[in-house]
């Protein structure tokens, strides 16, 4: 948390920091299953970035406030939020 929340900084522009998840009895060389989604976070999420979008994990992310605001808040009429 105390790393992510400078990031902020970044400008008005910035509206969301993500960071992956961190798995510490996961063994990265026999993760078969993928459980750390390594193609999404070193592959999509960069490409996301490059054009200027973002994907929210639902984990692990700080937003900023007046954009949050600017979007509409949280959608009351969806059966996920």
């Amino acid at each position: 948390f105390s790393k992510t929340v400078p990031l902020l900084d970044g400008g008005e522009d910035v509206a969301m920091i993500l960071t992956p998840q961190a798995f510490s009895n996961l063994n990265h060389n026999g993760d078969i299953f993928n459980h750390a989604n390594v193609h999404f976070w070193d592959y999509t999420q960069p490409g996301y970035d490059a054009i200027g979008l973002i994907s929210c994990t639902g984990t692990n992310f700080l937003l900023r406030a007046k954009a949050f605001q600017h979007a509409g808040w949280f959608p009351e009429w969806t059966l996920t939020e």
